[in-house]
């Protein structure tokens, strides 16, 4: 959904002219004049003012600037939440059921190292215990959301013994996935 949005305006972006003729055509054929009101803005200038600090007063180039500030902090976000899927993805329980055993050890292994503070060198084998005990009920499961349910709830008894899945599990459903500061930046 998100890389939808970002492609949507990125192409609005790309075709603003063509966008632009088709509705100064549009107003001319219901009888609307196609152009702003220009204003003269007298310029008052004060002590503290730099060149920089120019306003936009040209309509286009004000929404063309809006438009390269969402579609770059759009980009970042998007970036960031396929690096977490990406260092997560192993997890989903038919992933898990349908991977070879080396492949799962080898992402569970890269996993513990990014995250070694908080999962113990245990990991990998507790991925592979999971998979050992639990594979024909992991089947029935489609998302890791349900795996915490599934692991912390309906065998909360298997849970001590897999704990650094747990924690993985757990990571990955409350890992904020942009920062503060974009959702501020991305609001105003």
């Amino acid at each position: 959904m998100l890389n939808f949005s970002l492609t949507s305006i990125e192409n609005l972006r790309k075709n603003f002219a063509n966008i632009k003729e088709e509705a100064i055509g549009l107003a001319k054929k219901w009888g609307i004049i196609p152009q702003f009101e220009k204003k003269r803005h007298r310029k008052r200038q004060f002590f503290d003012d730099f060149y920089a600090d120019k306003k936009l007063q040209d309509r286009e180039r004000l929404f063309e600037a809006n438009v390269n500030v969402i579609t770059t902090q759009l980009k970042n976000r998007f970036e960031s939440m396929n690096g977490i899927y990406k260092s997560f993805s192993f997890l989903s329980p038919k992933y898990i059921v349908s991977s070879t055993n080396d492949l799962l050890y080898k992402e569970a292994s890269n996993l513990q190292k990014v995250y070694s503070l908080d999962l113990s060198s245990e990991f990998p084998n507790q991925i592979m215990s999971l998979k050992a005990v639990f594979s024909e009920d992991l089947i029935k499961l489609n998302s890791i959301k349900v795996l915490d349910n599934f692991l912390m709830i309906q065998n909360k008894f298997a849970a001590p013994s897999l704990p650094d899945v747990c924690i993985a599990v757990l990571l990955f459903l409350t890992l904020p996935v942009t920062s503060a500061m974009a959702e501020r930046s991305f609001s105003i």
